[in-house]
């Protein structure tokens, strides 16, 4: 599956920057504290480095993105962090914050029509969830698991 959907990116123009060799996510400590990570998703980061929308607007974010040092300005949890920014001074709203984020990964993040994500709900079972900003805590299930996304954005009903 994963190497399909690696197919179906790079024929849409997406560029995918592949790992010489596998990444181990299980050293990861960002990743190590999300449980039952999907099978696929674990796959994909491993083994490519990056992987991007042709204008960059849109990164499917990769192991080496799960940083607690990251190279990049926009960060994995950017969105958490721009909600724990706009709940300054509001103690109770920021462990509201907090205790949403802890079991969502973002996956994919977006720039592209004003900030998005997609990110796997690891406490509802492995769905994948859809946020935008400004309200990037409200979102919406756009599939059960992880493969059942990445067939609905390989048939066009989910478009990155």
């Amino acid at each position: 599956m994963i190497d399909k959907f690696i197919a179906f990116l790079e024929q849409n123009g997406w560029i995918v920057d592949k790992n010489e060799k596998r990444d181990n996510v299980s050293t990861n400590e960002i990743l190590k504290n999300y449980s039952d990570l999907p099978t696929g998703f674990v796959e994909l980061i491993e083994n490519n480095r990056s992987i991007a929308s042709a204008d960059n607007t849109v990164m499917i974010l990769c192991s080496r993105d799960y940083a607690t040092e990251s190279e990049y300005d926009f960060k994995w949890n950017e969105f958490e962090e721009m909600s724990l920014e706009a709940a300054q001074g509001d103690e109770d709203w920021q462990s509201e914050i907090e205790e949403w984020w802890r079991d969502k990964l973002p996956i994919i993040i977006s720039v592209r029509d004003g900030y998005s994500y997609y990110a796997v709900d690891t406490g509802n079972g492995g769905k994948i969830i859809n946020g935008f900003e400004p309200e990037f805590e409200e979102t919406t299930v756009v599939a059960d698991n992880y493969d059942v996304f990445l067939r609905r954005v390989m048939s066009g009903e989910i478009v990155l």
